[in-house]
């Protein structure tokens, strides 16, 4: 999975709605976005947990797949990057295990951001993490998380708020 096979797909789409010069604009302005989040390394140091959903074993990005490709754009280290494929299921040890310097929260309707913070703010062990301690979390609306026309709004989107996080 890379950034080149969402542009290739986007273009794919234009050409079947006879619009291939609209793909170039949005891929155009794309390539410039990621550029500057990339220059920016505003994950530089910092070891992320990307969170999508469940409870009882968390849903985490590994090293492919959307959250993948935004935690190197940013330049941040991915907790999970051990493991293969694009999301995965990892027990609540290695996430302690991890002890993240930031948590990435996927905000989908089915599993809200705010939900997995009063999830992880009351779990006994959980609370003790440094992002839980420091309150170091990072919400993006899940559309922005999987390979698709807003990925790169998503690495933009963690990039600012990685910015805006004290140290």
């Amino acid at each position: 999975m890379s950034f080149d096979n969402v542009w290739s797909s986007l273009g794919d789409i234009a050409k079947l709605f006879g619009q291939p010069g609209n793909a170039t604009t949005v891929i155009d302005a794309q390539k410039t976005e990621l550029d500057a989040v990339k220059q920016a390394k505003a994950g530089d140091g910092q070891k992320v947990f990307w969170w999508d959903s469940q409870t009882d074993t968390p849903f985490t990005g590994g090293n492919a797949g959307g959250p993948a490709l935004v935690m190197q754009a940013v330049g941040a280290t991915n907790a999970f990057a051990d493991v293969d494929g694009a999301w995965a299921n990892v027990p609540w040890e290695k996430v302690v295990a991890a002890d993240p310097d930031v948590i990435v929260l996927a905000d989908a309707s089915w599993s809200t951001a705010q939900s997995k913070i009063d999830y992880i703010s009351n779990d006994p062990a959980l609370k003790n993490l440094k992002a839980v301690q420091n309150k170091r979390f990072i919400t993006v609306p899940f559309s922005q998380t999987t390979p698709g026309a807003t990925l790169v709004d998503g690495a933009k989107s963690v990039s600012d708020q990685l910015a805006a996080l004290p140290r």
